[in-house]
């Protein structure tokens, strides 16, 4: 594999483009399959391979629990939050 292949990849996951670096990955992983097969993927590769993999995944690590955070805040807020007022309820109130 040519040097820097992973760096796309790493680009959209760390901007959270993860349609395109599924995309990227899957074209990355066809690449690594396809020296495979002819016998020319070297130990570099597979250590290049799996450090993007360690990498990738302790970043979603962190995108799923930034959003579960939201998430938990977006809960707790609801819950403290007044309800709206009922219809046709008049704050102030005039005698004709």
């Amino acid at each position: 594999m040519e040097r820097g292949a992973t760096d796309p990849i790493r680009q959209a996951v760390a901007t959270g483009e993860f349609r395109k670096a599924l995309a990227l990955w899957n074209q990355y992983a066809a690449g690594l399959r396809e020296e495979l097969s002819r016998g020319q993927l070297s130990q570099g590769d597979f250590d290049e391979a799996g450090a993007l993999v360690k990498w990738c995944r302790l970043e979603l690590l962190c995108v799923r629990a930034r959003a579960l955070e939201r998430l938990n805040r977006l809960r707790v807020a609801a819950e403290y939050a007044a309800p709206p007022p009922p219809r046709g309820a008049q704050l102030i109130r005039t005698t004709a």
